[in-house]
């Protein structure tokens, strides 16, 4: 590599050269054949934090590797003010077919930070059609230089959008980002949006929103309504200032909703009590609920193509007296006995205690062949569940327990008689139990002989002691273990 122009630079306090001169130029002459070019399929420029604040790849190539570490220090440094490629290297660099661009402003100055955003997308990206994917996390605020930001990646035909930034203007941003015309994935974090009108995105497939905030319920059946072959949601920590989410997707294949707000914008942000949670989508394959409220009501439909189903819910300590309570835990049994076609199901400890709580019998799981089951906090009196929900489930084929148990001393002390009779997978279909975070108390050891006794066609049983437990107490509960018939 050689240095076209000559660097005068002084030590920064922190050791850090700091370039005087405006152009530093870096020619690549042996480092590349002249064939290279053609090889290269995708080009990643990045902006991040020290010790190299700024940095350039091409996939199968690094450029600070082929120099001397003498100058890695500063090669790269400021490449808003900073040409740092050849003549050739300039007219392929937007006509990469994978360029991806990643911005990100944390630790650096915000002037420094939206000049080189603004060279990259409004320069040197100028006469380039199309950008593979765009991801920009502001912590600042850049106002109307957000604006530029959003237009040029409509005006570059990206496929992948991925912003955490404070838009000023929701209903504005909704307006833009629906011209993006080959837009596949959409990430949102921290950004409301507000979708009055019209919306289309007629080739999203993913669509993942975290910390975003929905106006109302226009907004969420506008949004939804507008990608017709979307395939993932994922709502993270959201708020949602309706009554009623209602995720009506016919194409969609996998949803995931946790701990989403549900507030009243005209009440001082309330919590709503009678908020309702619609989930219409007959295609779906693999539900994820986690959330520490439990909503009044679950509207779901007949879920016949379900493979996966994780259910981590159940009603909080201030969610009304113990009438609501009761009713709430209800509502997470009828919510688990909608999964009743799926393969897959995870169960926390939590939503058993809720199933448990309700009285209610679960429904027949007639494909089920793989069940996680989280009882760390379950007390040892309704682990009689357990059996409860194999009975329900004949065709169990692999069975997950987390334990845990010894963390908690208020249940250390109870008694644990585990019914008689014995479910027809455990018989007959069970070949491999795992269980993790054994912590050797005497209710555990009583769980893991029935299942001895009991499983006749038991494969490997897996068990993991929990590490969190002093080393001879681990030494202790392997020779327990061996000691097993």
């Amino acid at each position: 590599m050689e240095m076209l122009r000559t660097l005068s630079r002084t030590r920064s306090p922190t050791g850090w050269p700091n370039i005087r001169r405006k152009l530093v130029e870096f020619r690549f002459m042996d480092t590349l054949p002249n064939s290279a070019a053609s090889k290269v399929s995708s080009f990643s420029l990045s902006c991040i934090s020290k010790p190299s604040i700024y940095s350039s790849r091409v996939k199968g190539f690094s450029f600070a590797s082929q120099c001397k570490k003498s100058l890695q220090g500063h090669q790269f440094h400021l490449p808003a003010a900073t040409s740092m490629l050849s003549t050739k290297w300039k007219h392929i660099f937007p006509l990469t077919p994978n360029l991806k661009l990643e911005f990100d402003d944390s630790g650096m100055r915000k002037d420094l930070f939206a000049s080189f955003v603004d060279r990259v997308l409004h320069v040197d990206l100028r006469d380039a059609t199309h950008v593979h994917a765009i991801k920009i996390w502001c912590r600042g605020e850049y106002k109307d230089r957000l604006k530029s930001w959003i237009s040029a990646a409509v005006r570059l035909n990206v496929q992948s959008l991925d912003f955490k930034f404070l838009i000023q203007s929701p209903k504005w941003f909704a307006n833009e980002i629906s011209k993006c015309t080959r837009l596949t994935t959409l990430k949102l974090t921290n950004s409301p949006i507000c979708v009055l009108e019209s919306f289309s995105l007629p080739t999203l497939k993913v669509l993942n929103l975290e910390w975003v905030g929905l106006f109302n319920e226009t907004t969420i059946s506008n949004l939804l309504s507008g990608c017709p072959v979307l395939e993932e949601l994922i709502m993270v920590d959201c708020r949602v200032y309706a009554h009623t989410l209602s995720v009506c997707v016919p194409t969609l294949k996998r949803f995931t909703l946790q701990n989403c707000m549900h507030q009243d914008a005209d009440n001082g942000f309330e919590e709503i009590k009678d908020f309702e949670v619609v989930i219409d989508t007959p295609g779906l394959e693999e539900l994820y609920y986690y959330d520490y409220h439990v909503v009044a009501r679950y509207t779901v439909c007949e879920l016949i193509l379900l493979q996966k189903a994780r259910i981590d819910l159940k009603p909080d300590q201030d969610q009304g007296g113990e009438e609501d309570s009761i009713s709430y835990n209800v509502n997470v049994a009828e919510l688990v006995m909608t999964c009743l076609m799926a393969r897959c199901l995870f169960l926390s400890a939590r939503t058993l205690q809720a199933i448990y709580c309700s009285g209610r019998l679960l429904t027949l799981f007639p494909n089920l062949v793989h069940l996680e089951l989280d009882l760390g906090v379950v007390c040892p009196r309704i682990w009689n569940l357990v059996i409860h929900i194999l009975h329900c489930a004949p065709n169990v084929f692999t069975l997950g327990i987390e334990m845990g148990l010894s963390k908690y001393k208020e249940c250390k002390k109870c008694d644990l008689a585990l019914v008689d009779w014995v479910p027809d997978c455990v018989a007959l279909c069970l070949r491999k139990i795992s269980i993790s975070a054994f912590t050797g108390t005497r209710q555990e050891f009583l769980l893991l002989e029935y299942f001895l006794k009991h499983a006749k066609y038991l494969g490997p049983m897996v068990i993991s002691i929990d590490s969190d437990l002093k080393r001879e107490d681990q030494v202790s509960i392997e020779e327990s273990l061996l000691k097993l018939p």
